[in-house]
């Protein structure tokens, strides 16, 4: 891509010690792009083991969300008093965020064991 001068983002190698981390740097990457509407959706591809010897090519995908629109506090009644929560567009948004993560350091580990 360099040779043909077309913009692109590397990233190192996947390796057993910090899979962690680089689920959740694609995760980070992945999530920013999204939300600055640079791209529509991510897939993933990658080799995941059917058996010991058979492997299949597998399509995720990880980001067909869009952004949650901003909705107000929710407030609930406890003894006269008015508790402020997170919103449920930041509660969600939290847990898409959560779970992509994850979803991210599975497929690096499945693509590992394949």
């Amino acid at each position: 891509m360099r040779g043909y001068d077309i913009p692109y983002v590397w990233f190192p190698g996947v390796s057993e010690n910090n899979r962690y981390e680089q689920a959740f740097q694609l995760r980070d990457y992945a999530a920013e792009q999204v939300l600055e509407e640079q791209i529509g959706s991510v897939k993933i591809i990658y080799p995941r083991a059917v058996s010991f010897v058979v492997q299949k090519v597998h399509i995720e995908k990880v980001l067909p969300f869009s952004r949650i629109p901003k909705s107000s506090a929710a407030t609930v009644g406890m003894g006269g008093d008015t508790i402020l929560e997170s919103t449920v567009g930041g509660i969600i948004e939290y847990l898409l965020f959560l779970y992509l993560g994850q979803n991210i350091f599975e497929i690096l580990g499945w693509s590992r064991l394949a």
